[in-house]
């Protein structure tokens, strides 16, 4: 909420902007995000003002949905904050977007999917991609098959994309024109497909064979299905390194069930794993490792930031 001039500040700066003057341009903008942008607007908002409340309001929705299935909140938030919680405020759609998804799940597991598919569409208004989280869908599947299904498929569409992915490409380039080409099946997004591949099997290895728990409860059960199909999302990271986003939607809930199980099975150094995890993301995406993402997503939380400017 108090961070400025952060990546992808300036952008949501003009997309408000356009909003004021009525400008509709579906490339920059989906169209519930620029409906909300034009709403505030006509309210007389500034786009700071509006920011903060968008924020806001995608944090309290976060923490309510994460308060309903994680009793181990305080630890869970902390990692969150360590990543991805500073991607998330400088790209604010996708904070929203996470809020929605989590929020929704309750309504997969009390049956009420046309809640669920409703909020998914609303989360895809504000960018199109969330529309993948309509595959969340299959955690309601209870047959024990799913899970050799969803491993294969996961391995089939990596497979796809690694050998086939240029020819796609080149398929389909004269269709998707508002993407720059150069930005689809790259050397970064292969490399990052894969660590991510490597990554979430052994996540969700670990948790299906060396944490699970027979006597687990019906929220489990769910948060286990959801890093189950967690693995589909991975693949498509290597059309472009943005789709990591989807896969990141849903690490708050990942750390969440490590710490539930953890303190089921109270292990020796039972927050390791989880600690591993974040701090592996954090390194990939917001190290200096990541030169971009240092300079312009993690240092500006501190340096770039209207609570931290009332003490200088």
């Amino acid at each position: 909420v108090f961070v400025y001039n952060n990546a992808d500040y300036a952008n949501y700066q003009t997309v408000f902007r356009y909003a004021s003057a009525g400008i509709i341009d579906q490339h920059i903008a989906d169209i519930g995000f620029m409906a909300l942008c034009r709403l505030a607007a006509w309210a007389g908002m500034c786009f700071e003002v509006f920011r903060g409340v968008y924020i806001f309001a995608a944090i309290c929705l976060l923490v309510n949905g994460v308060d309903y299935f994680c009793d181990n909140r305080n630890i869970t938030y902390i990692f969150y904050f360590i990543f991805p919680f500073a991607l998330d405020i400088a790209q604010m759609r996708q904070l929203m977007i996470t809020a929605i998804v989590i929020y929704s799940l309750r309504f997969i597991l009390n049956n009420k999917t046309i809640k669920f598919i409703v909020l998914i569409l609303l989360a895809a208004s504000q960018h199109v991609v969330a529309i993948a989280f309509l595959l969340l869908l299959l955690t309601k599947v209870k047959n024990e098959k799913i899970t050799r299904y969803i491993v294969i498929a996961t391995i089939a569409e990596f497979a796809v994309f690694l050998m086939f992915g240029s020819s796609l490409l080149n398929a389909v380039v004269g269709r998707i024109s508002h993407f720059a080409v150069y930005q689809l099946f790259n050397d970064k997004s292969i490399r990052l497909c894969t660590l991510y591949m490597i990554m979430a099997f052994a996540i969700f290895i670990y948790c299906r064979y060396f944490i699970h728990l027979d006597s687990e409860n019906e929220k489990e059960k769910l948060l286990d299905s959801v890093v189950l199909c967690s693995l589909l999302f991975v693949p498509m990271i290597m059309i472009n390194d943005n789709f990591a986003r989807l896969y990141r939607t849903l690490v708050i809930l990942i750390y969440c069930m490590l710490l539930i199980k953890h303190d089921k099975l109270k292990l020796p150094v039972k927050n390791i794993v989880p600690f591993a995890f974040c701090c592996f993301l954090f390194y990939i995406h917001l190290s200096p490792h990541n030169l971009n993402h240092w300079n312009n997503v993690f240092l500006p939380m501190f340096q770039n930031n209207y609570f931290f400017d009332l003490f200088r």
